[in-house]
Formats: structure tokens, C-alpha cells, sequence
């Protein structure tokens, strides 16, 4: 997933209306410009703007108001980039040639760059609709701005011929089609070779699920590339004295991902809703130890998980438990709450940057553990620290994960007594989605055992960056003389995917103040401390089995990616040459 991120990101990097439109138009005075010391008159800019700005705008718009593309991602937003691009490529083309026409003293090259760079733009055009998902793509279609290019050569210098520029241009038009569909047909095998999907299927249904948020097509390609297997699941239920539900801790060995609301993207926010409601109090989502491979599939398949999250107590009336005890092996760090045969633990390597910790840690872990008395154990990961996003981040020692969880567990085993529990959820208005916070907002809780407190805090996004863990728990021992703490993601994906975000997705910290952040984690914890209540803790586990998950479904489609991308690559070279070629002949023979 990150491979992917880091190649393709620019792919829904589109800038805004706005910024197209002067880029439309500057784009479509460039080949004026360049061709001024060519003898281009002041008149001759009306040309190049009408043929590359002002025609393309109005067939955009007919376009669209005939809905003759058929494809919700199609808008004319996107439309105008696709023309910015072709009058890109329109001007390189004509600079080039520009400058080998007056080292050679050749005008013919400039008339065959203008044919070139026309026939180029359509091969890029039709090519950019096909990808972007339009079922009705005709040649007819985008052919009909091919006569932009005609008016916009009217703008070239007198000196230069353009005699049988329109022939050649038609004649072009055959050669670029047919080079498009033979290009077309070797990329779309390869996809239909390792996945049994073409290719350009795979791109159409990614962008539709980026872009206009249907996912049906996207999610249908990883159910066919995912397996099946059990989803294990765990949830802490924290009761007062008459036996209400105070507070529900869920964590699932399920991924958050791959993005947005595809597969489990948007799980931890819709199961929190989900227990809520059956539950009767707050939920806090925490996530198990996982990667990619564990995504779900489909929208199916997180409801399936949602439905069957085991709620049934297998441990209940657990009145003592520890407080917060926190032990490390050199940078590898565990958190524990310990009751009577059940252990919340939570893996952190802050500040050192963390992404995924892999299953076999946990399962690791929880060997050691079992030595401890320990039946039932949460094993959280705090995905909590994370630096450059296209960096490599460092190995994992499971080893050193098991020595500072046993010697967590085990001196928390030592605490146990009677405790008071406090919950608080705050829902920041100045922190949106954009700056990395998910809906589920900033949760705190607060274990009061006697005179001294301990808390986790979780905040609803994806990871957070280097030193923002450290300056909460600094704030909330400072402030609040919290004696332990722990700050968590819950690593949502609502907000992650190909963007022009460096990397895909903003981390906590990175685009919104740290200060802001560490401000609302100690109002949330204090608030907790204030609605702390004595409380006892009961614990379900379970597994839903048979649930689809991503496997290596997804390391499959960025291979497909990289080797799509290298064939087009291969291609766009060898038509280029033969384009090239013939727009020489066909203009030294007109």
C-alpha cells in the first residue's frame, strides 16, 4: 500500500477549478510565445486561444450536458485537466521543434510538430477517458477536438506551410487510433493475465472509489483477489455497581483499510455506532495488531463483521484491577491494565517511527503472557508514531516486545484494588478529517485507583507524527499529575488513500498544531477524572469466521500497477517514434 502511495500519488492530485482554468489559458498562449521569433503575430494569440482554451471549454460543456460520457468522474473539472495536459504536451512539442528549426533553418519542422502534438494530445485524451471510466468513449468523441488543434494552427507564422495540414491531421487521427488500441490491448492483458481484470478495469474502478465514492467496483476486484479467514475480536465492558454499561473497549485483529470507506476503511467508526446502540454506552475502538493483508473486502463483509462481534462474557465481575503500568525493552515500550486473568496491553515504540506491527508479535506476546495467569488479553497497537511517510521504518524486535509486556503485566499484577473509571469524548470543531482527526474524535479514560490516576487516551486517526505522543503525556503528567498514560490511534482509514497529501494521508500533528492537540487531550482527560465512577470489568472474545479479508490481494494490484505502468511506458516510447516519423514524411511530401 505504501509502494503504491509513494509512485502513484499524483494521480488524484488534481489542482482546483480555478487554478486549471489560468493553466488552460496559459497553456494555450505558450506555443504563440515560442513561436514569436518565428515571425508569430499579435493576432495569431486569438488562434492558439480559441483552438486550446475556448473550443475545448465548449465541447467539455456540451459534453456534459449531453451526458455523453456516462462516467460520474468525468466533471468538467477533470475534463479541463485532461486539455491542460494536452496543450502540455501540444507546446513541448512545438518547442522543440522550434529550436530545431532555427539551428537547422528548417520552418518544415514546426509544421510537423504542430501535426505531432495535435495527434499526441488525441492519443492522451482518448486514453486519459477510457482510463477515467467512461463506458460510451467513442472515437467520435474526442476526435471532434482535433479541430481545435486546426484552429489553433492558424496562429502559426505565414512563413511556415500548412498546406495539407488537414489531410495529415485525418490522416494521424487513423494512425494515433489505432496505436491507442493495440497499446490498449497489451496493457489490459496483462491485467487480465495476473488478476483475470484488465487493467485499465482495475485504474477505472480505483478512481471511481477515490474520486466519487462508489465502491462497488473497486471492492468486487478485491473480493475476488481476497481469502477468507477468522477475524478475531475482543471487547472490555466496563459496568458500575447495578450493573450498567459504563464503557465498552472493542479491538478487532481486522485492518482499518485500505482507505476510506472500500473494505474496512471506515470499520472502527461504524462498529463503534453499531456497539453503541446495542450496548447502551460508549464504545472506544482499538485495533489488534494487523496489516494490510488483514482489510476486509467489501462492504459485505464489514457488516458481516459488525453483525457478529462477540458480546457474550466469557470473564465477568472482575472488581480489582491495576493501574496503568508501563515498562520498556530498550525503545520497545508496553502499557498494561491487569485484572483478574484478563490484560489490556498496549505496544508502542514512540518515539522511534512505528507503521503496521505485524500478528506474530501478538501472538508472541500473549505466549508470554499465558505463563502470567492471564486467560484473556487486549493487545493494542498504539500506532502512535510516524515520521517521513515515504521512509522506511524500522524493524521490530518481537523479542524485546515480550520482555517489556511480561515485565509490564506482571508488576501490574502486583496493583490490583478496587478502581473508580471515567469517560470523556470531545469533538473538536477547529480539527476536521483534513488535518488527520476522523469522526470519532478524542476519547479519554481514567482509572482512578485511591490517590492516583492513569489514562489512555485515543484519538480517532491514522498514526501520529514523531514527539506528539510524548507532548500529550508531558501536558497530562504536567497538568493533570496523571501517574501513567498511554496515547493511541485507532489507525481509521477514513481519510487515507492516494492524494496529494505527501503520502496518502495526514498524520496527527502534521497539519494541525501540537499544542491544539495536546490542549484537547487534557480537557478530555480531566473531564474523565471528574466523571470517574467505581466499576467493574467484564470480557468477551470470539473470532468471525469466514471473513473476507485482502490476503495479498493488494500486493497483487500495486504489481499490476507497476507492470501496467511499465508497458504503457514501453508503448507511449515506440508510438511516439513512429508518430514522429511519419509527421516528418507526411509534412515534407504536403
Amino acid at each position: 500500500m505504501q509502494s503504491a502511495i509513494r509512485r502513484y500519488k499524483w494521480v488524484v492530485g488534481f489542482p482546483s477549478f480555478r487554478n486549471l482554468l489560468v493553466l488552460l489559458f496559459a497553456t494555450s498562449f505558450l506555443p504563440w510565445i515560442i513561436l514569436i521569433p518565428q515571425g508569430s503575430k499579435l493576432e495569431g494569440a486569438f488562434a492558439w486561444v480559441s483552438g486550446l482554451a475556448l473550443v475545448p471549454l465548449l465541447l467539455d460543456g456540451l459534453f456534459i450536458k449531453l451526458e455523453c460520457f456516462g462516467a460520474p468522474i468525468l466533471d468538467r473539472r477533470r475534463l479541463i485537466a485532461i486539455s491542460v495536459v494536452c496543450n502540455g504536451v501540444f507546446s513541448a512539442c512545438i518547442l522543440v521543434a522550434s529550436i530545431l528549426a532555427v539551428l537547422l533553418s528548417a520552418p518544415v519542422f514546426v509544421s510537423s510538430a504542430a501535426i505531432l502534438g495535435s495527434s499526441v494530445s488525441f492519443f492522451v485524451r482518448i486514453a486519459a477517458l477510457s482510463t477515467l471510466g467512461t463506458p460510451r468513449i467513442r472515437l467520435g468523441t474526442p476526435s471532434l477536438y482535433l479541430a481545435s488543434f486546426a484552429v489553433a494552427v492558424l496562429g502559426m507564422p505565414e512563413t511556415i506551410g500548412k498546406m495539407g495540414f488537414i489531410a495529415a491531421l485525418v490522416a494521424f487521427w487513423f494512425l494515433s487510433a489505432v496505436l491507442y488500441f493495440l497499446s490498449l490491448r497489451s496493457v489490459n492483458k496483462i491485467g487480465a493475465r495476473k488478476i483475470g481484470v484488465p487493467s485499465l478495469a482495475v485504474f477505472n474502478a480505483y478512481m471511481q472509489s477515490r474520486l466519487v465514492g462508489s465502491t462497488r467496483d473497486f471492492e468486487t476486484i478485491l473480493d475476488r483477489l481476497g481469502e477468507e479467514k477468522d477475524v478475531d475480536c475482543w471487547l472490555s465492558l466496563f459496568k458500575d455497581g447495578e450493573g450498567k454499561n459504563m464503557l465498552g473497549l472493542a479491538c478487532t485483529s481486522a485492518h482499518f483499510g485500505p482507505f476510506d470507506n472500500v473494505g474496512s476503511g471506515s470499520l472502527s467508526h461504524e462498529l463503534r455506532l453499531a456497539l453503541e446502540a446495542k450496548l447502551q454506552c460508549p464504545v472506544v475502538i482499538l485495533r489488534a495488531l494487523s496489516d494490510h493483508g488483514m482489510d476486509l473486502t467489501s462492504k459485505n463483509e464489514r457488516e458481516k463483521l459488525i453483525e457478529g462481534f462477540p458480546l457474550q462474557a466469557k470473564l465477568e465481575g472482575l472488581a480489582l484491577c491495576s493501574p496503568l503500568v508501563t515498562e520498556k525493552a530498550g525503545n520497545h515500550a508496553a502499557t498494561s491494565l491487569v485484572a483478574d486473568g484478563f490484560c489490556l496491553t498496549i505496544l508502542s515504540r514512540s518515539p522511534i517511527p512505528t507503521e503496521d506491527m505485524p500478528r506474530n508479535v501478538r501472538d508472541l506476546v500473549f505466549k508470554g503472557l499465558i505463563g502470567l495467569g492471564i486467560k484473556e488479553a487486549i493487545i493494542v497497537d498504539a500506532h502512535n508514531c510516524i515520521g517521513d511517510l515515504l521512509e522506511t521504518t524500522q524493524d521490530i524486535d518481537a523479542e524485546r516486545f515480550v520482555e517489556s509486556a511480561t515485565k509490564s503485566v506482571a508488576n501490574a499484577s502486583k496493583k490490583l484494588s478496587r478502581f473508580q473509571l471515567g469517560f470523556c469524548r470531545i469533538f473538536p470543531n477547529d480539527i476536521s478529517v483534513d488535518d488527520g482527526l476522523g469522526p470519532d474524535g478524542i476519547s479519554a479514560i481514567a482509572f482512578r485507583h485511591e490517590d492516583e490516576v492513569s489514562s489512555i487516551v485515543v484519538l480517532d486517526g491514522n498514526n501520529m507524527v514523531v514527539g506528539l505522543s510524548d507532548k500529550i503525556k508531558a501536558e497530562l503528567r504536567g497538568g493533570l499529575k496523571v501517574s501513567s498514560v498511554e496515547v493511541v490511534t485507532t489507525d481509521t482509514h477514513i481519510a487515507t488513500g492516494l492524494s496529494r497529501v505527501r503520502g496518502g494521508y495526514n498524520p496527527l500533528g502534521a497539519k494541525v498544531g501540537q499544542d491544539l492537540l495536546a490542549g484537547y487531550c487534557k480537557e478530555a482527560v480531566s473531564r474523565a477524572i471528574l466523571e470517574a465512577k467505581p466499576a467493574r470489568i467484564s470480557v468477551a472474545s470470539g473470532a468471525v469466521k469466514g471473513t473476507r479479508v485482502a490476503g495479498q490481494g493488494l500486493a497483487k494490484l500495486a504489481e499490476l500497477l507497476d507492470e501496467s505502468v511499465s508497458a504503457t511506458k514501453r508503448n507511449l516510447v515506440a508510438s511516439l517514434s513512429i508518430l514522429a516519423f511519419f509527421s516528418y514524411v507526411l509534412t515534407i511530401a504536403a
